[in-house]
Formats: structure tokens, sequence, C-alpha cells
């Protein structure tokens, strides 16, 4: 599918936020195998086991983390959307 997005794109796009760690620092790589087989109900030496990028990860997963990727965007635009309305609880 021409919306999937890799491994990879989601935890450049998401690690950062999620678990503070920018993609050159320790314990980047760690948080994103963590991430990652929490969303796809694999264990984590499995994900480890799909290469240095996740690049040999099954296709599949792309589109799990395409669709992890829109929920988090659309919980983030909520988050923002609460934050500025007058009715703020």
């Amino acid at each position: 599918m021409e919306n999937d997005v890799t491994p990879r794109e989601y935890c450049l796009k998401w690690i950062p936020t999620l678990y503070g760690k920018d993609p050159n620092a320790y314990g980047f790589r760690k948080a994103c195998i963590a991430e990652l087989a929490w969303l796809t109900g694999n264990t984590e030496k499995s994900v480890d086991n799909w290469g240095k990028d996740f690049e040999k990860a099954p296709k599949a997963i792309d589109r799990v983390c395409e669709m992890a990727d829109l929920l988090n965007e659309g919980g983030k635009r909520y988050a923002e959307f609460r934050k500025d309305s007058p009715v703020n609880p």
C-alpha cells in the first residue's frame, strides 16, 4: 500500500515523543523494539531479529505501524483540541 509506514519510519516519528529518546541517543533502539513488540504482539527478541533498521519485518507490520501512526496522530490532535477548548475540564 502507498500509505504504509515502515517500523523504522514509525520509530523515527514516535519514539522521541513517546519515550523521550532521540534517534542518536542511547536506548533509542531498545525503546523502538519495546514499542514495536507492544504494537504487534511479537516478542522483543522477534522484533530484534527484524534487522538493524527492521528491514526484515513482515510486510503486514507496515500496516500495523500505519494504523498506530494514525491513532497517535488522532490522539495528539484531540489533546491539542481539548487544550484550546473553552470548556477544557
